[in-house]
């Protein structure tokens, strides 16, 4: 053997080359989560599909927090699938982003189809459904019926995990759920609000309806008077289809149309139909107040707003955070705002738009990283 082969195999060697070919090394992929389909029950018995997902290699009992998304208003599903009102429909499943940011933080997460979903789901193969009690009862006491679902759902996900502390998660009207089922259950131990609103659900819709479009009379009264002219509305789309129909809401037929007028004909919607059911509105009555609840428990309370959120304003956390700051004193409360961000937490260029967009991942980055901090374990 000559000396250069020598010196060649040595050098191959010391390379760790074998056979004198270098092979890239494969990367192992990164453990995947586990997503298990689970069917939850709810009041009475009721099915709600769902998921749990739980921390990659992490086995049930050994979950120490989980953490329960509660939907907002209206039918939503397991993921509140935001794509039909986002802009050019993209992709939004909310809560589905929502749980691998938190599951990345180390959490478990709950999801669940909302009854109100599973109800239009089954009226839409069997219309005869509506003649079942149970779906008259669900008509006749919506809220009741969302609480104690909640609630289930959460005795469910303590039950799978019984080494874990059990926190809720809500956006919009789930920030009122949540509140309510932690009122009532003391082994809650902490609860997040995404859009928090501390009004009654009616006085939240009024402010919707009346005063939310006035944004958008603002933009079309050129010269700032409070009365739209002939050629202020000729000269803006929204403007246009005003005066097309100008005849119902200008009572005093002048051809223009004023500030109260305008609020008249916002105001006539709430007056043809109900917005909230009567039946809604009874029942929370007769469930404390958001702020009394808050003023009350002493687990961690977390607050997040868009600073252009125009369902539920930023100015409901505000409030409480001055009421906090002014008479109660307490330190279990954390509040996060957000600059240019809407309801779902997602960019808008102005607090008019009603158009969605997906939330930032930084964003919702954030939300799990406060949420970590806020709901952290007790040390040992």
């Amino acid at each position: 053997m000559s000396w250069k082969r020598v010196w060649l195999g040595a050098l191959i060697l010391a390379l760790g080359v074998p056979c004198g070919v270098a092979r890239a090394k494969k990367k192992k992929a990164p453990p995947e989560p586990r997503v298990d389909e689970v069917v939850f029950t709810g009041l009475e018995g009721f099915e709600l599909p769902g998921k749990v997902t739980v921390p990659p290699r992490t086995k049930d009992e050994d979950v120490t927090r989980v953490v329960v998304l509660i939907h907002g208003s209206g039918p939503q599903d397991m993921d509140e699938d935001l794509s039909v009102w986002t802009e050019g429909q993209q992709p939004n499943r909310f809560f589905e982003r929502l749980s691998d940011v938190l599951v990345t933080a180390g959490f478990a997460t709950v999801r669940y189809d909302k009854r109100s979903y599973v109800v239009r789901q089954r009226l839409a193969t069997d219309p005869l459904y509506s003649e079942e009690p149970a779906f008259s009862a669900f008509q006749s006491d919506g809220l009741r019926y969302l609480v104690e679902d909640a609630a289930a759902v959460a005795v469910q996900a303590k039950e799978r995990f019984p080494a874990a502390q059990v926190h809720l998660l809500g956006h919009s009207q789930g920030t009122t759920l949540g509140l309510l089922v932690a009122g009532e259950n003391e082994w809650i131990a902490g609860v997040g609000m995404i859009g928090f609103y501390g009004a009654k659900l009616e006085t939240v819709a009024f402010e919707q309806v009346i005063y939310r479009s006035l944004g958008t009379f603002r933009a079309i009264d050129g010269d700032g008077d409070r009365v739209l002219s002939a050629d202020e509305m000729a000269a803006h789309p929204i403007g246009v289809a005003l005066a097309a129909d100008l005849g119902p809401i200008d009572p005093d037929g002048d051809g223009a149309l004023t500030e109260a007028e305008f609020m008249g004909g916002n105001f006539s919607n709430l007056l043809v139909r109900e917005l909230i059911p009567a039946n809604y509105t009874r029942r929370e009555t007769e469930y404390p107040a958001p702020g009394a609840l808050i003023e009350r428990l002493e687990i961690p309370l977390v607050f997040f707003a868009g600073l252009l959120d125009n369902q539920t304003p930023a100015y409901h956390a505000m409030g409480v955070q001055a009421a906090n700051e002014i008479d109660w004193h307490k330190s279990n409360l954390t509040f996060r705002y957000y600059d240019g961000l809407g309801h779902g937490l997602d960019p808008r260029n102005s607090y008019d738009e009603l158009i969605f967009r997906p939330a930032d991942a930084g964003t919702l980055t954030d939300v799990a990283t406060t949420l970590d901090q806020a709901f952290a374990l007790p040390a040992e």
